[in-house]
């Protein structure tokens, strides 16, 4: 049996390890889960996709909904994972 995808990991971190694989392997690698911005630069994953947003375009989202309801304070909480220090 020849392998010819990776469905992916259930995290970002998790993610990281197996995209940086999938060059040697020259698999594609496609995850449901994984947001992280850094798995968006294409010279270091190369064979990796995803078929949710990454959390920068989420976050860019966000700023239009508060631009469109004209709100001029807003707190946003997140907790300090991995992800949350990319910003």
């Amino acid at each position: 049996v020849r392998t010819v995808a990776i469905a992916g990991c259930g995290c970002s971190g998790d993610s990281k390890i197996i995209a940086g694989m999938t060059q040697v392997l020259q698999l594609p690698m496609v995850s449901c889960c994984s947001t992280s911005p850094s798995l968006s630069k294409r010279e270091w994953f190369p064979y990796f996709a995803r078929v949710i947003p990454s959390d920068r375009r989420l976050l860019l989202g966000l700023f239009q909904i508060f631009n469109y309801f004209n709100w001029k304070h807003v707190v946003l909480l997140q907790s300090l994972r991995e992800a949350a220090l990319e910003f």
